[in-house]
C-alpha cells in the first residue's frame, strides 16, 4: 500500500519485537482511516485514500503527551487576505503539504501494533510490532507536533526568516510576502511578482515535503445566505424533529442546486473597512411554549464585516442574555460586531507597509436609538442598566476610528442573518443578489 511506503521512505517506524518495548509503554492499535477525495465542481472520485493512524484514544496525558492545542487560520484572516489580491492584482500560489503531520519529530517514542494493510517484508503482526519515530496522525498531540515544527523551520533566521503574526498564529510575513497556513494546506501571496513565490517554493522544498497545487482557485465556505437557516437547525442537534430534517433535506438541496456559486463582487475602491449590524427582537417568541421553552425569548443578531465591498466575515447567533426592548438588542449587537471589526483592525494595520488601511471603520446601523447611544454615550432610565462591558467601543467612536453610521432599513445587509421571511420589499434572493453577486 501506498500510505505504508511512504512511512517506510522517511524512516517513519521500525520494527521490533514486543520484548523491545519498555515494560512502561503500552502499544496502541493501528487504524485505518478511509476516505474518497471528489472533484469540487463536479462531485467525481478522484482519489480514493487510506490514512494510517494511531488509536490515540487510549494516550494518557502527561504519560504520552502534555498539550494538544494547535492554532488554526481565522477564516476572517483566510477572506481577509483573498480580498487584497483581488483588490490590488497581488500573485498568490496554493501549496500542499505532503504527509504532513509525519515530517515532525516527536520528544518520546511511541509504540503501535500491526493492522491488516501493513504489509511490510520480513516482518508479522504475530511477531513483530512498530516503534514510531515520527509523529502520527490520530495522536493526541498530532495537530500540536506538526505546528510546531512548521513554525520553527519558518521563523528560525537559520531556517527561511519569517515573522509571525501577533494577531492569528498561522500568517507568517517576509518582506512583500505572505503566507497563510491551515493545517497541511499554504496560500502564498506576493505583492509584487509571481518569481518571489517560486523562489520561496525552492527554499520550502528544502526543508519540507511540500507541492505545488497551482494558482488558488477554489475556496469553501462562502454561502453566506444560509447561516440563519443553518443556526436554526443546529439548535435542535440534541433532540431533532421530522421539520427538522425537512429543513435540513432543503438545505442541501439548495446547495446542490447552487454549486458553483459563490461571491461574484468586484472590490470597490471608495470602500474601505464597513459593517453592517442588525438584530431581530425576540425574534423565537412563541406565546404557546413560552413557558416551557425560555428560549423563545432570547433575541438574534447578525452582522456581516466587508473589506472594499467583498465579504470577510459574517455571523447569525442566539443571545446569551435576555434583552429588554429593540434598542438594547440593536445596541448590543453592536457591541459584539466592533469587537471583531476591532480584530480585523488590528490584522491591517499589522500588514501597514504592504496595505495601508487609513480609512476610518464604518458600522452600519438601522435602528436610531441604538444607533444614538453608540454615537453619544447617552444615559436613560431605559438604558442605564446595560453591562459596562457591552460599551467597550465607545473608546474607538470617540477617538475616530470607528465610525457609526445611520443605515436606512431596506439598504441594511445583515437582515438576512436574523430573518428568513420577506421584509421591508427585501427578500432573502434581493440580499443574496445585494452580498454575494448573483
Amino acid at each position: 500500500m501506498k500510505e505504508v511506503q511512504d512511512y517506510l521512505k522517511i524512516r517513519h517506524f521500525v520494527i521490533i519485537p514486543p520484548s523491545q518495548v519498555p515494560k512502561d509503554k503500552e502499544t496502541l492499535l493501528a487504524v485505518w482511516a478511509m476516505r474518497r477525495k471528489r472533484r469540487i465542481d463536479t462531485r467525481e472520485v478522484y482519489k480514493w485514500k487510506a490514512q494510517l493512524n494511531i488509536g490515540g484514544h487510549k494516550m494518557v496525558k502527561g504519560k504520552r503527551y502534555d498539550e494538544t492545542y494547535a492554532p488554526t487560520l481565522l477564516w476572517a484572516t483566510t477572506r481577509t487576505w483573498l480580498t487584497l489580491p483581488a483588490f490590488n492584482g497581488w500573485h498568490t500560489q496554493q501549496l500542499d503539504f505532503i504527509l504532513a503531520y509525519p515530517q515532525a519529530d516527536i520528544p518520546r517514542p511511541t509504540y503501535m501494533d500491526f493492522q491488516d494493510g501493513i504489509t511490510i517484508e520480513g516482518a508479522s503482526k504475530e511477531i513483530h510490532c512498530l516503534r514510531v519515530l515520527k509523529n502520527i496522525y490520530g495522536s493526541k498531540d498530532a495537530g500540536r507536533t506538526w505546528y510546531e515544527y512548521f513554525r520553527n523551520r519558518l521563523i528560525y533566521p537559520t531556517k527561511l526568516g519569517f515573522t509571525q503574526s501577533k494577531i492569528d498564529n498561522c500568517v507568517f510575513y517576509q518582506e512583500s510576502t505572505v503566507l497563510l497556513v491551515y493545517t497541511d494546506d499554504c496560500i502564498i501571496i506576493d505583492k509584487e511578482s509571481q518569481s518571489n513565490i517560486d523562489s520561496l517554493f525552492k527554499e520550502l522544498t528544502q526543508h519540507l515535503n511540500v507541492e505545488d497545487e497551482g494558482q488558488l482557485s477554489d475556496y469553501l465556505g462562502v454561502q453566506i445566505n444560509i447561516s440563519y437557516a443553518v443556526h436554526q437547525c443546529a439548535r435542535y442537534m440534541a433532540e431533532p424533529k421530522q421539520s427538522h430534517a425537512k429543513a435540513m433535506k432543503r438545505i442541501g438541496r439548495y446547495l446542490l442546486g447552487t454549486r458553483g456559486k459563490g461571491i461574484s463582487t468586484t472590490p470597490e475602491v471608495s470602500r474601505g473597512l464597513e459593517c453592517y449590524v442588525d438584530s431581530d427582537f425576540c425574534v423565537n417568541w412563541d406565546p404557546n411554549i413560552a413557558e416551557h421553552e425560555p428560549m423563545t425569548l432570547k433575541s438574534r443578531y447578525g452582522y456581516i464585516l466587508k473589506l472594499h465591498g467583498m465579504p470577510v466575515y459574517w455571523a447569525s447567533k442566539l443571545y446569551t442574555i435576555i434583552t429588554l426592548s429593540t434598542a438594547e438588542s440593536e445596541y448590543i449587537a453592536l457591541s459584539h460586531a466592533a469587537r471583531y471589526l476591532r480584530g480585523t483592525v488590528y490584522l491591517l494595520q499589522e500588514i501597514n507597509d504592504m496595505y495601508r488601511q487609513l480609512q476610518p471603520c464604518r458600522l452600519f446601523e438601522d435602528n436610531t436609538a441604538a444607533y444614538e447611544m453608540a454615537k453619544v454615550p447617552k444615559m436613560r432610565p431605559r438604558t442605564r442598566h446595560i453591562n459596562v462591558a457591552y460599551h467597550h467601543f465607545r473608546g474607538d467612536v470617540a477617538n475616530g476610528r470607528l465610525i457609526p453610521c445611520k443605515c436606512a432599513t431596506q439598504d441594511m445587509e445583515a437582515d438576512i442573518f436574523t430573518n428568513s421571511k420577506a421584509t421591508n420589499k427585501e427578500t432573502p434572493i434581493t440580499l443574496r443578489q445585494r452580498i454575494m453577486g448573483w
